[in-house]
Protein backbone atom coordinates (compact mmCIF):
# COMPACT_ATOMS: atom_id res chain seq x y z
CA UNK A 1 0.00 0.00 0.00
CA UNK A 2 2.61 2.43 0.92
CA UNK A 3 4.54 1.59 -2.50
CA UNK A 4 1.63 2.78 -4.34
CA UNK A 5 1.41 6.03 -2.54
CA UNK A 6 4.76 6.76 -2.61
CA UNK A 7 4.83 6.02 -6.66
CA UNK A 8 1.30 8.34 -6.71
CA UNK A 9 3.60 10.97 -5.24
CA UNK A 10 6.75 10.94 -7.18
CA UNK A 11 3.80 10.74 -9.85
CA UNK A 12 2.30 14.22 -8.82
CA UNK A 13 5.85 15.41 -8.42
CA UNK A 14 6.88 14.75 -12.14
CA UNK A 15 3.68 15.99 -13.20
CA UNK A 16 4.21 19.58 -11.38
CA UNK A 17 7.60 19.65 -12.57
CA UNK A 18 6.37 19.07 -16.40
CA UNK A 19 3.95 22.02 -16.12
CA UNK A 20 5.91 24.09 -14.32
CA UNK A 21 9.04 23.64 -16.97
CA UNK A 22 6.91 23.39 -19.86
CA UNK A 23 4.07 25.91 -19.30
CA UNK A 24 6.80 29.13 -18.43
CA UNK A 25 7.83 29.34 -22.18
CA UNK A 26 4.47 29.52 -23.53
CA UNK A 27 3.12 32.21 -21.03
CA UNK A 28 5.61 34.17 -21.68
CA UNK A 29 4.66 34.03 -25.99
CA UNK A 30 0.98 34.47 -24.40
CA UNK A 31 1.89 37.79 -22.57
CA UNK A 32 3.30 38.93 -25.73
CA UNK A 33 1.10 40.99 -28.01
CA UNK A 34 -0.18 39.17 -31.39
CA UNK A 35 1.68 40.89 -33.76
CA UNK A 36 4.85 39.85 -31.64
CA UNK A 37 3.89 36.20 -31.75
CA UNK A 38 3.63 36.45 -35.65
CA UNK A 39 6.43 37.94 -36.36
CA UNK A 40 8.88 35.43 -34.14
CA UNK A 41 6.88 32.83 -35.57
CA UNK A 42 8.05 34.07 -39.25
CA UNK A 43 11.98 34.65 -37.67
CA UNK A 44 11.53 30.91 -36.46
CA UNK A 45 10.47 29.84 -39.99
CA UNK A 46 13.13 32.29 -41.62
CA UNK A 47 16.00 31.06 -39.77
CA UNK A 48 14.63 26.87 -40.89
CA UNK A 49 14.41 28.19 -44.74
CA UNK A 50 18.29 29.80 -44.28
CA UNK A 51 19.00 26.81 -42.39
CA UNK A 52 18.01 24.07 -44.91
CA UNK A 53 19.23 26.06 -47.77
CA UNK A 54 23.07 26.46 -46.51
CA UNK A 55 22.75 22.38 -46.06
CA UNK A 56 21.72 22.06 -49.37
CA UNK A 57 24.24 24.15 -51.02
CA UNK A 58 26.80 21.31 -48.61
CA UNK A 59 24.89 18.40 -50.30
CA UNK A 60 26.08 19.52 -54.06
CA UNK A 61 29.24 18.04 -53.01
CA UNK A 62 28.08 14.75 -51.73
CA UNK A 63 28.07 11.11 -53.31
CA UNK A 64 24.42 9.99 -54.10
CA UNK A 65 23.98 7.75 -51.08
CA UNK A 66 24.70 10.26 -48.88
CA UNK A 67 23.08 12.81 -50.36
CA UNK A 68 19.72 10.94 -50.11
CA UNK A 69 20.41 10.02 -46.19
CA UNK A 70 21.03 13.91 -45.58
CA UNK A 71 17.76 14.75 -47.68
CA UNK A 72 15.65 12.52 -45.71
CA UNK A 73 17.30 13.78 -42.81
CA UNK A 74 16.82 17.17 -43.90
CA UNK A 75 12.61 16.65 -44.63
CA UNK A 76 12.16 14.63 -41.52
CA UNK A 77 13.56 17.56 -39.57
CA UNK A 78 11.38 20.47 -41.77
CA UNK A 79 8.20 18.00 -40.97
CA UNK A 80 9.39 18.11 -37.08
CA UNK A 81 9.48 21.35 -37.01
CA UNK A 82 6.45 22.50 -38.95
CA UNK A 83 4.61 19.75 -36.35
CA UNK A 84 6.05 22.04 -33.41
CA UNK A 85 4.86 25.14 -34.38
CA UNK A 86 1.50 23.75 -34.99
CA UNK A 87 1.18 22.33 -31.69
CA UNK A 88 2.88 25.52 -30.04
CA UNK A 89 -0.22 27.63 -31.91
CA UNK A 90 -2.84 24.79 -30.84
CA UNK A 91 -1.70 25.81 -27.49
CA UNK A 92 -1.50 29.59 -27.59
CA UNK A 93 -4.93 28.85 -28.71
CA UNK A 94 -5.74 26.35 -25.41
CA UNK A 95 -4.35 28.39 -22.95
CA UNK A 96 -5.94 31.96 -22.48
CA UNK A 97 -9.23 30.15 -21.04
CA UNK A 98 -7.31 28.00 -18.73
CA UNK A 99 -4.58 30.36 -17.78
CA UNK A 100 -6.12 31.48 -14.27
CA UNK A 101 -6.40 27.82 -13.28
CA UNK A 102 -3.65 26.48 -14.47
CA UNK A 103 -1.10 28.88 -11.96
CA UNK A 104 -3.03 26.78 -9.69
CA UNK A 105 -1.98 23.40 -10.93
CA UNK A 106 1.38 23.59 -8.46
CA UNK A 107 -0.86 24.46 -5.44
CA UNK A 108 -3.58 21.45 -6.11
CA UNK A 109 -0.82 19.24 -7.19
CA UNK A 110 1.11 20.08 -3.48
CA UNK A 111 -2.24 19.83 -1.12
CA UNK A 112 -2.23 16.26 -2.90
CA UNK A 113 0.71 15.23 -2.31
CA UNK A 114 0.84 16.55 1.48
CA UNK A 115 -2.32 14.52 1.98
CA UNK A 116 -0.54 11.58 0.35
CA UNK A 117 2.19 11.70 2.62
CA UNK A 118 0.06 12.10 5.71
CA UNK A 119 -2.55 9.19 4.28
CA UNK A 120 -5.32 11.19 4.78
CA UNK A 121 -6.23 10.65 1.74
CA UNK A 122 -10.14 9.42 1.49
CA UNK A 123 -12.53 9.14 -1.62
CA UNK A 124 -13.68 12.75 -1.63
CA UNK A 125 -10.21 14.30 -1.64
CA UNK A 126 -9.34 13.96 -5.20
CA UNK A 127 -12.99 15.08 -6.38
CA UNK A 128 -12.96 18.18 -3.44
CA UNK A 129 -9.22 19.45 -5.54
CA UNK A 130 -10.71 19.56 -8.91
CA UNK A 131 -13.86 21.18 -7.62
CA UNK A 132 -11.37 23.57 -6.23
CA UNK A 133 -9.52 23.93 -9.12
CA UNK A 134 -12.95 24.34 -11.32
CA UNK A 135 -13.60 27.25 -9.68
CA UNK A 136 -16.34 25.51 -7.38
CA UNK A 137 -15.78 25.11 -4.03
CA UNK A 138 -18.16 22.85 -2.09
CA UNK A 139 -18.39 19.87 -0.14
CA UNK A 140 -17.45 16.57 -1.82
CA UNK A 141 -20.41 15.03 -3.87
CA UNK A 142 -20.66 11.74 -5.73
CA UNK A 143 -20.84 13.09 -9.57
CA UNK A 144 -18.97 15.99 -10.32
CA UNK A 145 -20.58 18.47 -12.39
CA UNK A 146 -20.75 18.67 -16.40
CA UNK A 147 -18.32 21.62 -16.27
CA UNK A 148 -15.91 20.00 -14.04
CA UNK A 149 -15.76 17.17 -16.42
CA UNK A 150 -14.97 19.60 -19.03
CA UNK A 151 -12.83 21.06 -17.75
CA UNK A 152 -10.47 17.76 -16.51
CA UNK A 153 -10.54 16.77 -19.96
CA UNK A 154 -9.50 20.24 -21.26
CA UNK A 155 -6.60 19.51 -18.67
CA UNK A 156 -6.11 15.89 -19.54
CA UNK A 157 -5.80 17.31 -23.60
CA UNK A 158 -3.36 19.89 -22.41
CA UNK A 159 -1.32 18.13 -20.69
CA UNK A 160 -1.26 15.31 -23.44
CA UNK A 161 0.00 17.81 -25.64
CA UNK A 162 2.84 19.21 -23.48
CA UNK A 163 4.12 15.80 -23.44
CA UNK A 164 3.94 15.29 -27.30
CA UNK A 165 5.70 18.44 -27.32
CA UNK A 166 8.41 17.13 -25.38
CA UNK A 167 8.83 13.85 -27.03
CA UNK A 168 9.03 16.01 -30.40
CA UNK A 169 11.75 17.97 -29.06
CA UNK A 170 13.74 15.27 -28.21
CA UNK A 171 13.32 13.77 -31.43
CA UNK A 172 13.94 16.87 -32.84
CA UNK A 173 17.13 16.78 -30.87
CA UNK A 174 18.05 13.29 -32.06
CA UNK A 175 18.02 14.37 -35.50
CA UNK A 176 19.84 17.30 -35.11
CA UNK A 177 22.59 14.96 -33.73
CA UNK A 178 22.56 12.51 -36.40
CA UNK A 179 22.95 15.46 -38.74
CA UNK A 180 25.67 16.93 -36.95
CA UNK A 181 27.87 13.05 -36.72
CA UNK A 182 27.04 12.57 -40.33
CA UNK A 183 28.51 15.97 -41.68
CA UNK A 184 31.78 15.17 -38.94
CA UNK A 185 32.13 11.65 -40.89
CA UNK A 186 31.88 13.73 -44.25
CA UNK A 187 34.23 16.40 -43.16
CA UNK A 188 36.85 13.81 -42.17
CA UNK A 189 36.38 11.82 -45.41
CA UNK A 190 37.14 14.89 -47.09
CA UNK A 191 39.97 15.79 -45.48
CA UNK A 192 41.62 11.95 -45.75
CA UNK A 193 41.19 12.50 -49.54
CA UNK A 194 42.84 15.55 -49.36
CA UNK A 195 45.69 14.13 -47.30
CA UNK A 196 45.91 11.01 -49.44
Amino acid sequence: MWIQRLLLILLLLLLRILILQLLLPILILQLLPPILQLLLLLLLLLLLLLLFLLLLLLLLLLPLLLLLLLLLLLLLLFLLLLLLLLLLLLLLQMLPPLLPRLQLMPQLLDQLMHSLMHARLGPGVPLAAAEFLAGQITAPRAQPSPALLLLLRRLLLLFLLLLLLLLLLLLLLLLLLLLLLLLLLLLLDGALRLVL
